[in-house]
């Protein structure tokens, strides 16, 4: 039986909407644990009722020995709230987790938008692109963002899966996960407006800052494959970070239209949206005391 979590609030992408199951955030998109692993106490190793009791409370668990050999650490995927209640009375010790959103994506055409705009904060490695899956960084790193495109089985429709996958105590505790208990109150939207980051690129401020013409400035994005993220890694020496770079790469947001889906939109426009919105609904408010 899942746990219950209260109405989300009105987010920048996500609709207000009914009591829902854990780890449903809104209409076109999801937020969740996909994946945990912990230590336990030496007495709990390969435990065979623990794990039978875990098992009814996650997707998947199963016990998988360290690559010394010394311990052993417990693997759980998509763990509800109950499941993460059971892990903390036992003691165990958070030293990895995976945050996941998925996107709806009916057309495709997000998880092109993804690889293409989406830029890997504090990296100074070129993403990897292994078959369908775009990595951020080495496997081993100590944060690394991950999208591919699957089918969501809790939005029952295609999705652009997106995970940040924290690796040791410390990449968990500069995101504020000190231990399980944090991930009872994990605030999914403060946590991907800062992780997640797209940028488009404005090709006639690229060749002026470049002292080129449009054409090659189209032609040094093609050498990168189109990724934003690469070209900006690339060119980190003549566009340092501040306004220059802030000219050339646009920043960009998720915004949800009912014809297309999710499309790229200005951050400043989208910003200046909410502010506007939050303005009427102050202004209804106002409204309807001075009638009462």
């Amino acid at each position: 039986m899942h746990d219950t979590v209260p109405t989300r609030k009105l987010g920048s992408l996500g609709t207000k909407v009914e009591p829902h199951l854990q780890g449903i955030a809104g209409d076109h998109f999801v937020d969740y644990i996909d994946c945990i692993r912990v230590r336990t106490p030496h007495r709990y190793w390969q435990h065979p009722t623990i794990i039978k009791k875990i098992r009814k409370l996650c997707a998947t668990a199963y016990w998988q020995p360290s690559h010394w050999g010394n311990y052993w650490y417990l693997n759980v995927t998509q763990p509800t709230d109950a499941c993460l209640r059971v892990l903390d009375q036992l003691k165990a010790k958070l030293f990895y987790a995976e945050i996941a959103r998925d996107y709806c994506d009916r057309t495709g055409d997000l998880l092109t938008t993804f690889r293409q705009h989406c830029v890997h904060k504090w990296k100074r490695q070129h993403t990897r692109q292994v078959q369908d899956t775009e990595y951020g960084g080495p496997r081993t790193s100590e944060s690394n963002l991950v999208y591919y495109g699957k089918r969501s089985a809790k939005l029952n429709a295609y999705a652009c899966h997106t995970e940040y996958r924290l690796r040791g105590v410390r990449a968990l505790e500069r995101v504020g996960i000190t231990s399980l208990k944090s991930l009872f109150r994990f605030d999914y939207d403060s946590f991907w407006t800062r992780k997640l980051c797209l940028r488009k690129v404005n090709l006639d401020r690229l060749a002026s800052s470049l002292g080129c013409d449009r054409r090659d400035a189209r032609m040094i994005l093609s050498q990168h494959y189109g990724k934003v993220g690469n070209l900006i890694i690339s060119l980190k020496q003549r566009i340092p970070a501040g306004n220059k770079r802030n000219y050339c790469f646009k920043e960009m947001a998720l915004d949800w239209t009912s014809d297309n889906g999710f499309e790229l939109v200005s951050k400043l426009w989208k910003q200046q949206q909410q502010d506007a919105d939050e303005d009427d609904q102050w202004l209804c408010i106002m409204l309807l005391v001075s009638l009462a």
